[in-house]
């Protein structure tokens, strides 16, 4: 499910993907400085809620340095796949990205963990 096939030569991925348990973990990597970055991770994050089945996914923000300006693409991601009887989890936040839910009222959507072992805890098959 990685995404180099999208990928020109300057580009780097923009997550890594794998299973633990019952629950597909989606690391998002650390931000490059191009500009398409954010639209392939929307495309990627849209691409992967369409498949249509109810999948239970961990975010996985470790490497990632904020969540301001990608919050209205996270809110549709977990919109989407909690629709089709799925789950999304966030961990690894950062005190400034767990604060930023927590002003904005957003914590109400999104689940939060510290760590993945916390997230994948209760999907575990």
């Amino acid at each position: 499910m990685a995404d180099e096939a999208l990928l020109l030569p300057h580009e780097r991925p923009v997550v890594e993907v794998r299973h633990v348990g019952t629950a597909l973990v989606v690391r998002l990597l650390a931000p490059d400085v191009t500009s398409t970055y954010a639209h392939r991770l929307r495309a990627f994050l849209f691409n992967l809620a369409d498949c249509g089945l109810p999948l239970l996914v961990i975010l996985d923000l470790d490497e990632w340095p904020g969540i301001s300006s990608q919050l209205p693409i996270f809110l549709r991601f977990v919109q989407s796949v909690t629709g089709r009887g799925g789950g999304v989890r966030l961990c690894h936040l950062t005190r400034h990205a767990a604060k930023v839910l927590t002003v904005t009222k957003l914590d109400l959507y999104f689940a939060v963990f510290p760590d993945l072992d916390a997230a994948v805890a209760g999907w575990e098959s």
